[in-house]
Formats: C-alpha cells, sequence, structure tokens
C-alpha cells in the first residue's frame, strides 16, 4: 500500500471584505487541488490543541509522530539540511544580519532580515568578518547558507538551552541572551554569556569602519540569533510506524527532518 499525504502548510488565511467575505483560497480557481481532493480525502488537522500557534518545524515533527520533548531544534535541522560541518555534541542556531539603533541607549531593531540591502556576496563579505570567535572555551563558528542567513556553530560544551536574540518585530529591543532552565547548568550559563560576547564583537566590527569598508553601501550592523538546538537521536520513521517514508520538500529545515528520522528526501 502507498500513501499520499500532502500537506498545505500555511494555507490558511483570513476573509476579505473585498472578496466578497471569502478567503483567498474560497475565492480561488483551484481545479488541480480540486481533482486531488475528488481523488482521495481531505481534512483539517492540527498537531497540538486549536488556538496554540505552531511553527512550521514543531507542526512537522508531531505530524510525523514524534515526542515534542525530543524535539532537536530548527537550528540543528537547517543546519543538517544545508550539509554545514559539526560534530554531534556542537549546538546549532539560525542568525542573519540587521540593523540596529540605540537613541536611548537601548538597541532596537530598525531593519530586519528581508530589508537588509546587498546580494549574497556582497553580504557574504561581512559574514567573513566575523566568522570567528572564542570566549571560556566556547568556540563559534559562523558559516553563511543564504543571501541573508547563517548558522551559528557552537563547540567546546556548549548548551543548547539558552534563549534567542531577535525581537522579529522592528522597534522592539535585541533580547540579551539567558540560559533557559531552572537550575540552570554552569553549561548553559556560559554559553549564554558567550553568545552574548560574541554578538557585541559583530556589532563592534560591523560598525568599525576601519574593520567593516562596506558600511556606507550595505547598513548591517548587527547580528541575532535564534531557534537553538543540537542532534538528539530519534527512533527511524519506518521502525516507528512500520512504514518506508520519503519527503519532497524545497526548504532546507524538511531535508534536515527527513534527515533525523530516516526518511528519504526529494527536493521540490
Amino acid at each position: 500500500m502507498k500513501i499520499l499525504l500532502i500537506v498545505l502548510d500555511g494555507l490558511g488565511d483570513r476573509a476579505y471584505p473585498g472578496l466578497d467575505g471569502r478567503t483567498p483560497l474560497q475565492a480561488a480557481e483551484t481545479p488541480n487541488l480540486d481533482r486531488l481532493a475528488a481523488a482521495g480525502s481531505t481534512g483539517l488537522f492540527h498537531a497540538s490543541y486549536p488556538g496554540q500557534c505552531l511553527p512550521s518545524e514543531i507542526a512537522h515533527w508531531l505530524l510525523f509522530g514524534y515526542d515534542l520533548e525530543n524535539f532537536p531544534g530548527r537550528g540543528w535541522l537547517e543546519a543538517v539540511g544545508e550539509g554545514v560541518a559539526h560534530r554531534k555534541e556542537d549546538v546549532l542556531c539560525l542568525a542573519h544580519l540587521c540593523e540596529i539603533e540605540s537613541p536611548s541607549g537601548t538597541a532596537r531593531l530598525l531593519r530586519g532580515r528581508d530589508e537588509i540591502p546587498g546580494s549574497r556576496h556582497e553580504l557574504g563579505r561581512l559574514y567573513d568578518l566575523i566568522d570567528r570567535f572564542e570566549k571560556d572555551g566556547i568556540v563559534i563558528r559562523l558559516v553563511q547558507t543564504g543571501r541573508n542567513d547563517a548558522i551559528v556553530v557552537l563547540s567546546g560544551g556548549a548548551s543548547h538551552r539558552i534563549s534567542e536574540a531577535d525581537p522579529i518585530l522592528k522597534g522592539l529591543p535585541v533580547a540579551n541572551i539567558v540560559a533557559l532552565c531552572t537550575p540552570c547548568s554552569q553549561n548553559a550559563d556560559r554559553t549564554a554569556a558567550a553568545l552574548n560576547a560574541y554578538l557585541l564583537h559583530c556589532h563592534r566590527t560591523l560598525n568599525d569602519p576601519n574593520q567593516n569598508p562596506y558600511r556606507e553601501n550595505i547598513p548591517a550592523n548587527f547580528l541575532v540569533t535564534l531557534r537553538c538546538g543540537k542532534h538528539r537521536p530519534q527512533a527511524p520513521f519506518r521502525k516507528l510506524w512500520g512504514l518506508q517514508g520519503a519527503l519532497m520538500a524545497s526548504q532546507a529545515v524538511y531535508a534536515g527532518l527527513a534527515q533525523a528520522i530516516q526518511l528519504d528526501f526529494m527536493q521540490a
């Protein structure tokens, strides 16, 4: 028996007056989706409980029947999907360049990830300026994976139980990274301190015209991190459910998910 599961991730929307009170999907002509629906079964599925907003990586993790307590984190999934070299004990975080301002002494987000101008090559020159750092035994390496996307690799006994720096919304303060555990292990506190020191180093380097000759053309002056994770062993999908599975998608996070649970991956 073969089962084809099509997940329309993010398809939901709101009704709009300009569409006579319909959602965009209700207003769209969908002959191909209609044929697929007629040939199979359709339904709405929430991977957790109604009202809880889930990011795509967690929703898919739960969708495939895995426990959230053993989730390796989006940073790890994307790093694996992008083929970033690392060791099993390393911590991996998503990162990107942004612009901050501090008119009152508090660093606030001025331009986010997609608002920083420049090609992948141009931004790559900035990433090269801040690609290495070390503090208290924590070794930090930065690997560019997209135009303004990167992975931070933390080695040396780093902990993944740390918070995020990215405030997401413009005008909000950049967050200080703290350990996310009670009581906290020494490694978590040490990792948070090292990452804070690294982000300050990035800010100083990117703001210094003597170190950053591209400052006038590219306003990026800060690096933010988010979604830290690390390797966690998982039961293979086939062993867990008795089915040999494959996953077809376009984003690196799903390539990492497929590798984590031993699904064949096909690039869409």
